[in-house]
């Protein structure tokens, strides 16, 4: 199964598509929630949904009880721009970030089993999410300001 990033469609894959079939594959694509040709809902179109994988149940979100337990250096991908992201959380809750040509700082604070991060320059702030499915973690980072969505994993 082929997903797509912001802002394509399921044709982004079409030269993909020709090669896996070409070899035997099975291959699906689709237009995600709110892109392309699909509908637009104002619900429903988070990438949240594709934590955890086909074959097994979603991941459940992890309560965290304090910064140790999301610190160190994590990387993965940033939405909308689909870039690559890079973030490095402090067992003191000192937090730096870079995507593209952006570098950021700021701080995480945890309470009452949820945590939530500050970004400077610009106003950048919201929760995190940790994720934890035998042994696999993943955090996410929602901007509640300017539609920022980071998804990674330990690096």
């Amino acid at each position: 199964m082929l997903i797509h990033g912001w802002p394509q469609s399921g044709r982004a894959w079409e030269r993909q598509v020709a090669a896996l079939l070409g070899v035997g594959h099975w291959v699906i694509t689709y237009d995600r929630r709110g892109f392309c040709e699909s509908s637009r809902p104002m619900f429903g179109n988070e990438y949240l949904g594709f934590v955890g994988c086909a074959s097994r149940s979603p991941a459940a979100e992890t309560p965290i009880s304090n910064v140790g337990a999301i610190a160190g250096k994590w990387s993965g991908t940033i939405t909308p721009g689909y870039e690559p992201f890079y973030v490095t959380i402090s067992p003191s809750g000192a937090l730096t970030a870079c995507w593209g040509a952006n570098w950021a700082w700021g701080t995480v604070t945890v309470g009452n089993g949820r945590a939530t991060f500050e970004m400077e320059p610009g106003l950048r702030g919201g929760p995190i999410t940790l994720y934890d499915s035998g042994g696999s973690r993943g955090l996410v980072l929602d901007d509640a300001w300017s539609t920022f969505n980071a998804q990674v994993v330990p690096r």
